[in-house]
């Protein structure tokens, strides 16, 4: 399967339909700030104050990165992107 670098940094693979084989696409379960910054329409420099200022989901290290993952991304937005603090309080986690 050959693989392309995606602009989020995140690596898709594509299996090339052949008679009767589906195109798989794996998308990324973790994005990196670009990653968050495409998925919330913002720069960056946007993404990376927010992080600061609490208002983002707190991420998680993976290594030297700093991911957070898709879903709660998603489940963050569709809560209304509450403070770090309250969405912790909302997941049930300790801040």
């Amino acid at each position: 399967m050959p693989a392309r670098e995606d602009a989020g940094r995140e690596l898709v693979a594509t299996e090339f339909p052949q008679e009767g084989n589906p195109v798989l696409e794996l998308q990324p379960l973790v994005v990196d700030t670009r990653g968050v910054a495409r998925l919330l329409g913002l720069c960056e420099r946007t993404v990376r104050a927010l992080n600061a200022s609490g208002r983002l989901p707190r991420a998680l290290a993976l290594g030297r990165r700093r991911v957070w993952p898709v879903r709660e991304i998603e489940a963050w937005l569709e809560a209304g992107a509450p403070e770090r603090s309250r969405w912790e309080e909302l997941r049930g986690r300790r801040a």
